[in-house]
C-alpha cells in the first residue's frame, strides 16, 4: 500500500529510535542487564545523519522537482545535504544526463565507462561553480544549457548524444533542422601566453576585460586550467567527435569520442605555438588576417612583418584569436572550421615590442 520507499523510511525511523535511545542511555550511564539497546555493525552502516533525515525521501523528490532545471548549482548543493539519501533522490543516469544538458564532457584521460557522472559534476561545481568571472561559472553554464536545448533531443542521455557524435544530424534525429553548427564563444576570449615552450596547463588565459580585479591579466586565477566549466564545455554546438582547423593547416584532426571540448581545440592550437614548421606557413596565415592594420605605415611592405613573425605565438599575439567559424566538411564528412583573427598590435619599426591598437 505504502510502497518500499516508504517502508524502508519508517524501519529507518525505528533504527533512529534505538540510535538516540542508545545515546541517551550511555549518556545517563544506564548499563543493566534488564536495557541493553544496541545497533548492529550492518544497521549502523545505513543510517541517516543529515539535517534532512526527518524528511522521507518522497518529500525531498518533491523538493528537488521544485528546483529550476536550468540551475545545476543548486540541484548539486542540495544533492550534498540530502546525504545518504541523496543517491535515491538523484540517480547516477541524472548526472549523466546533467553533464549532457549543461554542455560538460570528458577530457583526455577519462572514459565513459568508468567515469562517476556524479563525481565530475560535484567536482565542477565545487571548483567553478560560484566563479564570478564572466566568462564561467553559471554564465557558462546557463549558456551552454541554452545552447544545448536548441538540440531538442527526446532526452540528453549519452547514448542521444552519441547519435549526434557519430554524424546524425539534428534534422535526421528530430524532423526539424535549426542550423548547424554554432561554435562556443569562449574561442573568442582566449589568450596564450608569450613565453615560449610554455606547459600547457600555464598557456591558455580568460580574456580578463570586465572581470573583477583578482583576475588579472594572465594571472593564475585567469588560468584556462583553473576554470573547468569553461575548459570542460564543448566546443561546437551540436557537438562533434571531430573536427579540422583547416586555418592552420598544421594542425591534426582534434578528436574525442566524447565531444570536442573547448581544451581540445585549445590544446591543440597550443601544441603548434612553437613549432618551426609555423614559421614557414607564416604567409599563408596572414592571407586570413587584416594585416596592413598590424603595419605602421604604408611604406612598411610585408616583408617587415613576417621578419617580426618568429612562431605563431607571436602571430597570435598580434592577430588574436577571435573565435571559430563552422566551413562546412570534408571528403570525410569530418566538419571543418575557420579559426577567426581581430588585429589588435602593430609593428613599429625601432620598437621591440608590437603596440596595442585596441582594448583586449
Amino acid at each position: 500500500m505504502f510502497g518500499s520507499a516508504y517502508i524502508e523510511n519508517y524501519r529507518s525511523g525505528d533504527r533512529r529510535r534505538y540510535f538516540y535511545l542508545n545515546r541517551l542511555a550511555k549518556h545517563h550511564a544506564v548499563a543493566t542487564s534488564s536495557f541493553s539497546l544496541t545497533l548492529s555493525p550492518r544497521t549502523a552502516m545505513v543510517l541517516r545523519t543529515s539535517m534532512l533525515d526527518i524528511l522521507p525521501v518522497e518529500l525531498l523528490l518533491l523538493i528537488k522537482d521544485h528546483i529550476p532545471d536550468v540551475d545545476l548549482r543548486t540541484h548539486v548543493c542540495f544533492s550534498q545535504v540530502c546525504g545518504s539519501a541523496s543517491k535515491a533522490v538523484y540517480s547516477e543516469l541524472e548526472w549523466e544526463k546533467a553533464c549532457v544538458k549543461f554542455g560538460l564532457s570528458l577530457v583526455e584521460g577519462e572514459d565513459e565507462e568508468t567515469v562517476s557522472w556524479r563525481d565530475l559534476v560535484y567536482e565542477v561545481i565545487r571548483r567553478d561553480g560560484f566563479c564570478d568571472h564572466p566568462l564561467c561559472g553559471v554564465r557558462r553554464l546557463e549558456q551552454n544549457y541554452y545552447e544545448m536545448s536548441k538540440l531538442s533531443l527526446k532526452d540528453y542521455t549519452r547514448n542521444s548524444l552519441q547519435r549526434i557524435l557519430d554524424g546524425e544530424t539534428i534534422c535526421e534525429m528530430t524532423g526539424s533542422y535549426t542550423g548547424f553548427m554554432s561554435t562556443n564563444t569562449l574561442l573568442a576570449h582566449v589568450d596564450f601566453s608569450r613565453d615560449p615552450h610554455t606547459r600547457v596547463a600555464n598557456d591558455g588565459f580568460l580574456r580578463t576585460r570586465g572581470a573583477p580585479q583578482q583576475y588579472e591579466h594572465h594571472s593564475p586565477r585567469s588560468a584556462l586550467f583553473n576554470h573547468p566549466i569553461a575548459y570542460r564545455s564543448f566546443a561546437t554546438f551540436a557537438p562533434t567527435s571531430s573536427a579540422q582547423l583547416v586555418t592552420l593547416g598544421s594542425i591534426p584532426i582534434v578528436r574525442n569520442p566524447s565531444g570536442v571540448t573547448v581544451w581540445d581545440v585549445f590544446s591543440a592550437v597550443q601544441s603548434r605555438l612553437d613549432a618551426s614548421d609555423s614559421i614557414h606557413r607564416m604567409n599563408e596565415y596572414l592571407r586570413f588576417v587584416d594585416y596592413r592594420k598590424a603595419l605602421c605605415s604604408r611604406v612598411d611592405d610585408l616583408t617587415f612583418l613576417l621578419n617580426r613573425l618568429t612562431s605563431l605565438r607571436e602571430f597570435f599575439h598580434i592577430f588574436r584569436w577571435d573565435g571559430l567559424y563552422y566551413a562546412g566538411q570534408d571528403s570525410n564528412r569530418v566538419p571543418c572550421f575557420a579559426i577567426g583573427f581581430k588585429t589588435v598590435r602593430k609593428v613599429v619599426k625601432g620598437v621591440p615590442e608590437p603596440q596595442l591598437i585596441c582594448a583586449v
